[in-house]
C-alpha cells in the first residue's frame, strides 16, 4: 500500500492558516487601533465643543446681563473701552444722543431690529456700523420713552468665545449665512455643523467610518442665545480635522507584515514539511485499519509534537475499539436473548387472559387490556363454574418480566381448578394461597387478587379481596360503593381463613374491576390520574355501554398521560347488570 504524501498541501494549508489566523487579524486589530483613535479624537473634539457650547452660553448670559444694566445706568460717556458706540433713540427711533455726534439728529438704519426690541424689550443683533464701517454686535434696551444701545467690535467680541487658537467663532444667521467670522477664509458651505443635544448622539457613534465621513470638513458646533437675530458658530477648519487623521501607523504595520510573512513563510515551510513524516506515518496506519488491518501502531516522532499525542491516542482507541467490537457482539448476542425472553412474556401475558366471554342474557361484559412496555402479570378472567354461576377475577404480579407472568398464570389455573371443583369461594382463595406459597417460597413474589362468584338468576355476588384494589360498584343513580374484604396478597403468607361478603347487583347498576395501572397513570408532570378522576369518570358515564365505557376510559387517561411513557399494564373488567 503506497504511502500518501502531505507535506505539499500541509505546508500551504497552515501558511495560509498563518495569513488567516495572524496577519488578517493584526490587519483587523490596526483598524480596531485606528478606529479608537479616532474615536477618542472624535469625542474629545466633541467634549470641547461642548464644553464650548456650555461657557459660550454662560459667557453670553453674563455679558448680556452686564451690558442690560450698564443700559439701565445708562452714562454719556465712553468709559469701557471695548464698546464701539452708545446711543439713545426716541419713539420716533431719531438719534437724540450717541457718541458718534454724526449719528445725531438721523433716523436708525436698523429699524426693524428697534421695532422688535420694543416689543421684546431687548435685543441682541450685529450688522455693520455705518459710522465705522465695522461689523458690531448692537445691544438695545426700551425703558419708558426711549431706547438705550451700545455696540462693541464683532472681532473683540467674538474673541471671548474662543479659548484655544483652534477654534474659529463666527456669527451666521439662522438660515446658515455667513455674517462674520474670524477666519475669512472658513468655508460655510461645507461645514459639518452640530447642535448641543446632536453632540450627544455623535459622542456614541464616533468612530472609524464616521470620522472618514467627516473627513476634509470644517466641523462646527452652533450656539443659539435668546433675544438675539443671529446664531454663534464655533467651528475647527478644515486644515485641524486633517490633523486627527493616524495614516502612518499603517506604514509600519505594513512593514511588521512583510517581515512575518518573509521570514515566517520559510520557517514555517520547512518545520511543516519535517513535521508531515510522522503525519505520513499516522495516515498509512489509519488506511491500514479502513482495510481492516489492525496490527500496524504509530511510533512517535522526534518532530512529531503533538502528532506523537495523536498517535498515541489513536493506538489506545484502536485497541479500545477492538475490546469494543468484542464486547458489542457479546451485547448483540444477550439482546438477542432478552428479545426471545421478552416475546415469551408478552406470549404467556396473552394467555392469562380469557379467549371466549361468557354470554348471559342479564349482563354484559366491557374489557380493556393495554401493556406496558414491560411484560408484567395483571390478567383478568371469566369463567362458568356451572350454568348459573360465573367466577369474576382481577390480579396484579409484585414483579415485571416472564416470572410474575408465571407466577399469574399458576394463580389463574389455582383459581380455576379450586372453581371447577364447587368450593366455596373462601376455600379457594385459602387453598390457592397455601399453595402457591409452596411454590414461590422465599423469593418475595406475591399476586394481589380481587375475585368473586357471580349467581347470575339472584344477581348475587360473593367476593373476596386479597390485598387488591377494591371493586366498584356504580348503582344506577350516580352513586359508588367500594366492595372490599380484609386478606393479604396470595403468596405472601400462609393463612387460615379468608374473608368474603355478599352483595346483590341493583339492576341497571356496573361493576367495575381494575388495576393499579390506572390509579399510577401518570403526565410530563408526574401527576397521577388517581382515584378522584376515576370516579368523576364513572360518574358522568351512566348510560354507556360496559364496553364503550372501558374504551372511553382508556382514551381519556392516554389524553390524561399524553406522551409520558408508562411502566405498569392498564387492566379493566366492567360488568353491567341488567
Amino acid at each position: 500500500m503506497a504511502k500518501k504524501k502531505f507535506y505539499g498541501s500541509l505546508v500551504r494549508r497552515v501558511i495560509l492558516i498563518c495569513l488567516v489566523l495572524i496577519v488578517a487579524p493584526l490587519i483587523f486589530y490596526s483598524v480596531l487601533i485606528w478606529n479608537r483613535d479616532w474615536k477618542l479624537t472624535l469625542n474629545t473634539v466633541f467634549s470641547q465643543f461642548e464644553l464650548v457650547g456650555d461657557s459660550s452660553k454662560t459667557l453670553f448670559d453674563q455679558w448680556h446681563s452686564f451690558r442690560l444694566t450698564q443700559l439701565e445706568n445708562f452714562t454719556k460717556e465712553l468709559g469701557d473701552q471695548s464698546i464701539s458706540t452708545k446711543f439713545i433713540f426716541d419713539e420716533s427711533f431719531t438719534c437724540s444722543f450717541s457718541t458718534k455726534q454724526e449719528m445725531e439728529g438721523k433716523g436708525a438704519f436698523f429699524t426693524s431690529q428697534l421695532e422688535e426690541a420694543s416689543q421684546l424689550g431687548s435685543l441682541v443683533f450685529s450688522g455693520v456700523n455705518p459710522f465705522t464701517n465695522r461689523e458690531e454686535i448692537f445691544i438695545v434696551k426700551r425703558l419708558d420713552n426711549e431706547i438705550r444701545g451700545l455696540s462693541v467690535y464683532a472681532d473683540t467680541w467674538l474673541a471671548q468665545f474662543a479659548p484655544d487658537s483652534r477654534f474659529i467663532p463666527s456669527i451666521i444667521t439662522p438660515s446658515n449665512l455667513l455674517i462674520f467670522s474670524t477666519e475669512p477664509r472658513f468655508d460655510q458651505s461645507v461645514v459639518k455643523q452640530f447642535s448641543l443635544s446632536k453632540l450627544k448622539e455623535e459622542e456614541g457613534k464616533a468612530g472609524f467610518l464616521e470620522a472618514r465621513a467627516l473627513r476634509n470638513r470644517p466641523l462646527a458646533i452652533v450656539i443659539p442665545f435668546s433675544k438675539t437675530t443671529f446664531l454663534l458658530q464655533i467651528g475647527l477648519s478644515q486644515e485641524q480635522v486633517s490633523l486627527m487623521e493616524g495614516e502612518s501607523l499603517f506604514h509600519h504595520l505594513l512593514a511588521i507584515f512583510a517581515c512575518i510573512i518573509v521570514v515566517g513563510g520559510v520557517g514555517t515551510w520547512w518545520l511543516t514539511k519535517r513535521m508531515a513524516r510522522s503525519l505520513n506515518q499516522l495516515a498509512h496506519i489509519m488506511d491500514g485499519v479502513k482495510a481492516q488491518e489492525y496490527e500496524g501502531r504509530y511510533r512517535e516522532d522526534r518532530y512529531g509534537f503533538e502528532i506523537n499525542t495523536l498517535g498515541n491516542n489513536f493506538n489506545q482507541m484502536l485497541d479500545t475499539l477492538l475490546l469494543n467490537m468484542e464486547e458489542a457482539k457479546n451485547q448483540r448476542v444477550a439482546r438477542e436473548i432478552l428479545f426471545r425472553e421478552l416475546q415469551i412474556g408478552h406470549d404467556v401475558q396473552k394467555q392469562l387472559l380469557p379467549r371466549t366471554v361468557p354470554q348471559f342474557s342479564n349482563i354484559e361484559f366491557g374489557l380493556g387490556f393495554v401493556p406496558a412496555k414491560e411484560v408484567a402479570g395483571d390478567f383478568y378472567d371469566l369463567f362458568f363454574i356451572d350454568e348459573e354461576h360465573m367466577m369474576l377475577a382481577i390480579a396484579d404480579g409484585s414483579d415485571k418480566g416472564i416470572s410474575a407472568c408465571l407466577y399469574s398464570l399458576i394463580v389463574r389455573s389455582m383459581l380455576r381448578g379450586h372453581a371447577k371443583a364447587k368450593e366455596e369461594l373462601s376455600e379457594v382463595v385459602l387453598q390457592s394461597n397455601n399453595l402457591f406459597c409452596e411454590d414461590t417460597g422465599d423469593t418475595g413474589n406475591f399476586v394481589t387478587v380481587w375475585v368473586g362468584f357471580y349467581h347470575v338468576e339472584d344477581r348475587q355476588l360473593t367476593y373476596s379481596c386479597a390485598g387488591h384494589l377494591p371493586a366498584i360498584l356504580l348503582h344506577q343513580n350516580g352513586e359508588i360503593e367500594e366492595l372490599t374484604t380484609a386478606g393479604i396478597a396470595l403468596g405472601a403468607d400462609v393463612i387460615g381463613h379468608v374473608e368474603v361478603q355478599t352483595v346483590n347487583l341493583p339492576s341497571g347498576s356496573y361493576l367495575f374491576l381494575y388495576t393499579d395501572g390506572i390509579l399510577e397513570a401518570h403526565n410530563e408532570k408526574g401527576e397521577l390520574f388517581g382515584k378522584s378522576r376515576l370516579f368523576e369518570f364513572l360518574k358522568a358515564s351512566p348510560a354507556l355501554q360496559p364496553q364503550d365505557l372501558v374504551d372511553q376510559l382508556i382514551a381519556e387517561v392516554g389524553r390524561f398521560c399524553q406522551d409520558a411513557p408508562q411502566h405498569d399494564d392498564l387492566t379493566l373488567l366492567c360488568v353491567k347488570v341488567h
